[in-house]
């Protein structure tokens, strides 16, 4: 470029009529401008190739580099017209043709991807700005492009493309109109707020940015408001500032709008409103896949909801990809498996307890214990319901019923399925009066009966052998003509509550 220049300064500004010496002078400025091309100095090269014509009209080089550097910075329009002219100029020259046709391409394409973009057809505009940047990496290509990639969720890469075209001419506003738009849709709304202001500032009647003007200060100010709600615990109110934040247009796939149900759905979270937040948390994860705080929030309204092993289900996937290496979703996986052990316990517990009682289903309908809703599990109830239902404790501390004790009908056929012959002891404290199989014996001293018979207050247990195992329960027995037996005083003949301890640890003896 030096070595040109001191050709042009020494030939510039002679006055010569010879073709030869102006086709020289013509040739030295369209090199000239070949290394300013050459440099992305734009501006310089189509000023260059600008001077060679004027020397030289039919030069056909200088007529397409004038073209690239007009592509280059996006005036189509200007293209278009340099190369029709440089047809009617060098009509032997075919190439000039094929620039016309590319430019018109390029101008249609152009115009259909700021249509897609305008129609949030965001995958659509993303395609033809792909295409568009194979053709020339116009600044004016690259604000679009980086706009469209962070619509659809590629926040860094927008910010890449557009640091490196704002390295020519960082203060534009195309430029920081792209840069307020990347950064907006990356969730920092203050900072975005303040590059798509100097923009307006710039351009003060361009409607797009005056939209996103507009947008930056009513999400802002409404995500502000959900954050002091939430400090002050007051979740109904940050659900409705989200709530209004989210009411603007935004792209689904943006990290912005991942941001706004992620936080919604934790606060729907915190007001007790579970299927809500599992609504807004998957919005959340379906914009933005690797929202942790989403998941986290969607796994505690699965467990919530007595869903715990659904989360168990969905978070396996994640646990062997991207969440393989974080604690947070490691921890969310550890507490939906335990409690959907802990549920499955349950279950089985339930389904064992009821199939020991005679005339019971063999399918227990499953309520997994609930503590965050303290929801009570309720079983079959007998056919009979004169008697009063035995309890035991939740984990949450609260009784719900489990089963019914049994009544004397029931007594006594359980009484009737393998009769033995008791042992009496040498001495009864009480009268010779005979009760029936399973009736629970009184006296005025007060007494105490079990769920399955009549037990003594001697050291000594009327039943000679323990029957067989029927049902997966043991079934104590005794025949028609067992002889009452003493009641202790004090003592209430009421069935003993059975706490949940008490029945895992039955459990275990069988």
């Amino acid at each position: 470029r030096r070595l040109y220049t001191e050709g042009i300064r020494t030939v510039h500004g002679i006055e010569t009529k010879a073709k030869e010496e102006r086709q020289l002078i013509a040739t030295l400025f369209c090199n000239r401008g070949a290394t300013h091309l050459k440099d992305r100095n734009f501006e310089a090269c189509i000023e260059d190739c600008s001077v060679a014509l004027r020397y030289y009209p039919e030069y056909s080089k200088a007529y397409t580099r004038k073209w690239r550097g007009l592509i280059a910075l996006g005036l189509i329009n200007s293209a278009l017209s340099s190369t029709q002219t440089a047809s009617q100029k060098c009509p032997n020259q075919a190439v000039h043709k094929e620039e016309i046709t590319k430019t018109r391409d390029i101008e249609r394409n152009l115009q259909k991807a700021q249509d897609c973009f305008r129609q949030r057809d965001f995958r659509g505009a993303k395609a033809l700005t792909d295409q568009l940047l194979r053709t020339s990496e116009c600044p004016t290509f690259a604000f679009l492009a980086a706009r469209t990639d962070a619509a659809n969720g590629f926040v860094e890469p927008a910010m890449d493309r557009c640091q490196a075209a704002m390295k020519s001419k960082p203060k534009t506003a195309d430029g920081l109109y792209a840069k307020g738009y990347v950064t907006f849709m990356a969730g920092h709304l203050e900072r975005a707020k303040d590059y798509v202001a100097e923009a307006l500032r710039l351009e003060p009647e361009n409607e797009d940015i005056k939209g996103l003007y507009r947008q930056c200060r009513k999400i802002g100010k409404a995500y502000t408001d959900a954050k002091e709600a939430t400090q002050a615990e007051n979740f109904s109110q940050s659900v409705e500032f989200l709530s209004v934040a989210l009411s603007e247009k935004l792209p689904k796939r943006a990290p912005i709008t991942s941001l706004l149900y992620a936080d919604r759905a934790e606060a729907h979270l915190q007001n007790s409103s579970f299927r809500e937040a599992l609504n807004d948390a998957r919005q959340a994860i379906e914009s933005k896949d690797e929202n942790v705080s989403a998941w986290i929030t969607k796994t505690s309204a699965y467990i919530a909801m007595g869903r715990a092993r659904d989360a168990t289900t969905e978070l396996v996937p994640v646990k062997r990809t991207w969440g393989a290496r974080n604690e947070a979703i490691l921890e969310a996986y550890k507490n939906a498996d335990f409690e959907m052990r802990i549920d499955e316990a349950d279950l089985d517990l339930r389904r064992l307890v009821a199939q020991s009682r005679p005339g019971s289903s063999d399918e227990v309908p499953f309520a997994p214990n609930n503590r965050r809703r303290n929801s009570a599990f309720s079983p079959p109830s007998n056919k009979s319901s004169n008697t009063e239902p035995s309890t035991f404790e939740h984990r949450n501390g609260r009784n719900a019923p489990l089963m019914g004790a049994p009544n004397a009908d029931q007594a006594r056929r359980r009484a009737t399925l393998a009769p033995v012959t008791p042992r009496r002891p040498s001495s009864l404290t009480n009268s010779n009066h005979e009760h029936p199989a399973g009736v629970t014996a009184t006296s005025a001293k007060g007494g105490r009966r079990s769920s399955y018979g009549a037990m003594p207050a001697t050291e000594t247990n009327i039943f000679r052998t323990a029957p067989p195992l029927q049902n997966g329960l043991r079934r104590h027995q005794s025949d028609d003509t067992r002889k009452s037996v003493t009641i202790p005083n004090g003592q209430s003949n009421k069935p003993k509550a059975m706490t949940h301890e008490d029945m895992r640890r039955r459990m275990s003896l069988i």
